[in-house]
């Protein structure tokens, strides 16, 4: 695994022990990390475009695994910061219902917030979507004792 380049915001923050690591959900990394800030595709995409397809139901496949690793690769006192989005279907976020059982399940403490109650409403009009009430953004942060 090849370093990438490191955003100047790194410098900026004057942080001095920083790895940037590409991996495919976690699965590729030795562990130790304080810090893992994740973005997974999370639309049902017909193009499949792979920065927007998320897989799954309603394109919360990808963002459902991500968090299947955080337990081993954490440091502790270690956070996952993963940004994604969750479709609401009767009222139920699909993500913080797979999601948050599974984090709790590796010890991990975990919370979400709801950034934005109706994001990419757009997607609301695709037929595959159409059982949805609507798509939030959410940030969810777990954290290693």
């Amino acid at each position: 695994m090849r370093p990438c380049g490191l955003p100047p915001s790194t410098r900026l923050a004057g942080a001095t022990r920083v790895r940037q690591r590409r991996s495919d959900l976690l699965s590729t990394l030795d562990g130790g990390f304080d810090l893992i800030v994740g973005n997974p595709p999370y639309l049902l995409d017909r193009g499949k475009r792979v920065y927007r397809h998320g897989g799954g139901g309603l394109g919360e496949c990808l963002a459902k695994l991500s968090p299947t690793w955080p337990a081993i690769v954490l440091a502790p006192g270690g956070a996952l910061l993963l940004y994604t989005g969750s479709a609401i279907v009767d009222g139920v976020h699909r993500f913080r219902a797979v999601v948050k059982p599974k984090l709790q399940e590796d010890r991990l403490e975990a919370i979400d917030v709801e950034l934005d109650p109706d994001v990419f409403g757009e997607e609301l009009l695709e037929p595959a979507y159409a059982e949805a009430d609507r798509i939030a953004a959410v940030l969810v942060t777990a954290r290693r004792p």
